[in-house]
């Protein structure tokens, strides 16, 4: 990469693709980019998306947690990081990315609605119950 790099342009080149649906090139230019979009937390979200799609879950968990550590009150970061942890049989770090997000944002249904299904998965039927009480709510 040249020293006058555009961080902005190379997001917005992250977005066009992602928008496209080219989640292959999205990582294969994040590679390249990395260093220019290490400290911008919507090129680190778009890659984890992109990797998560992939069914790259280790990578996805890497950019997560450099979204969340850039911007910890991102609820949507935190989320993600939780359903990527799911796809990997790590309920219970899911349920703590799950409740951050709530924490964070407290009518997120999704939030409610992912520890409810693990909270089934695990055949805590009335820790089920509760959460989707409260999805019935919001």
């Amino acid at each position: 990469m040249s020293m006058d790099f555009d961080t902005n342009q190379y997001v917005r080149d992250l977005i066009t693709l992602y928008r496209s649906g080219k989640h292959s090139e999205v990582v294969a230019l994040s590679k390249k980019i990395e260093h220019e979009v290490k400290d911008n937390v919507l090129a680190q979200d778009l890659i984890a998306l992109s990797n998560l799609k992939l069914g790259l879950l280790d990578s996805a968990i890497t950019h997560y947690s450099r979204s969340i550590v850039l911007a910890p009150d991102n609820p949507e970061s935190h989320f993600n990081l939780g359903v990527t942890n799911r796809t990997l049989g790590k309920l219970n770090e899911a349920i703590d990315c799950f409740n951050k997000t709530i924490q964070l944002d407290v009518d997120h249904v999704d939030a409610y609605f992912s520890i409810g299904e693990i909270y089934q998965t695990k055949k805590f039927f009335d820790k089920a119950i509760v959460q989707y009480e409260t999805v019935l709510n919001l």
